[in-house]
């Protein structure tokens, strides 16, 4: 049966609706699936990767605005400049890190927070000075760190304090310790009431140690015919005259009865008939002293007959 075509052939309008099929192959067809290859959907199975570049740069680099793209940094050593933004507050444990460089620290003394170093380059042979290093804290319990030379420590009430292992009334045990002075033949100079000394030693290491007082107060000596006589006056509150040695004289033709008394109405410690003419004795209390009264004076009773009393030794004290 004849078919007229003439109906096909009536004028048709051309749009760009639909979908266009582009025939590609040979060399191109293969670079657009190696592009294909490297494109991933999240949490898909990487088979194939692309390898990118950086550029070589490592001095300052040149700001770029918001939002557009710039290459990469990296060293000559093909290592990509990186920068840490922040770090979250407290302790925080980012695992073994090597600082190629660090900026200059600012003179004097810097503080740079607790820092924990997990390993450390081993330290030069000999003597090496890490500069001054504050210790915070030390872990409980027995700690060995080597021999440690203290150039310079704290002073005043803060000073390093050295004591002994075992307290007053315990019983004895380690090594004792040795005492020191200073060696000097001539009586040491004297220092502020309360002040700390040196103790004194002769060349040979012995300690100086002299017998009574170390102060004495100058002899005294006094005369009279009646009781009640004052020798030494008091010394003052909380003070007590310490007699230690002296000697009595009568002056009389007769016999004269000497007493020296512990104030003006005290109990005799010391009495004498001395013989006329001259006659008298000597007095010794020993080194220590006989110790008055508080505050109270040395009294002497003597006779109705001059009398003398000297007190050569005696010292003030509480």
């Amino acid at each position: 049966m004849p078919v007229d075509l003439r109906a096909s052939n009536a004028s048709q309008a051309v749009t760009n609706a639909g979908t266009f099929a582009v025939q590609v192959d040979g060399s191109a067809l293969t670079a657009l699936q190696l592009i294909d290859d490297v494109v991933h959907s999240g949490d898909a199975v990487l088979s194939k990767y692309a390898v990118i570049g950086a550029v070589f740069d490592d001095t300052a680099p040149v700001a770029v605005t918001e939002n557009q793209a710039q290459s990469l940094r990296m060293t000559s050593g093909r290592a990509l400049h990186t920068a840490v933004q922040s770090i979250a507050a407290g302790d925080n444990n980012i695992g073994n890190v090597d600082v190629v460089t660090l900026p200059a620290l600012v003179a004097g003394t810097a503080n740079i927070g607790d820092v924990d170093v997990l390993t450390l380059p081993a330290l030069v042979a000999g003597t090496a000075n890490i500069g001054d290093v504050d210790v915070l804290t030390i872990a409980a319990g027995d700690n060995n760190i080597g021999n440690v030379d203290v150039v310079t420590g704290p002073t005043g009430a803060t000073a390093f304090a050295i004591q002994g292992t075992v307290a007053h009334d315990a019983a004895d045990a380690q090594s004792p310790v040795k005492i020191g002075g200073k060696a000097n033949l001539n009586e040491p100079t004297a220092v502020a009431d309360a002040d700390r000394v040196d103790a004194w030693f002769d060349q040979l290491g012995r300690l100086i140690v002299l017998p009574g007082h170390a102060n004495p107060e100058a002899p005294v000596t006094v005369n009279g015919t009646a009781a009640g006589l004052s020798v030494i006056a008091a010394p003052g509150a909380s003070l007590s005259l310490y007699i230690c040695k002296g000697v009595v004289t009568n002056a009389a033709a007769a016999e004269n009865i000497i007493s020296l008394r512990d104030g003006a109405a005290g109990t005799i410690r010391w009495t004498i008939n001395a013989a006329a003419d001259g006659g008298g004795a000597l007095f010794d209390f020993g080194a220590r002293g006989w110790k008055l009264t508080a505050n109270t004076a040395l009294v002497a009773d003597i006779g109705a007959a001059t009398g003398y009393v000297s007190v050569t030794e005696y010292y003030i004290a509480a």
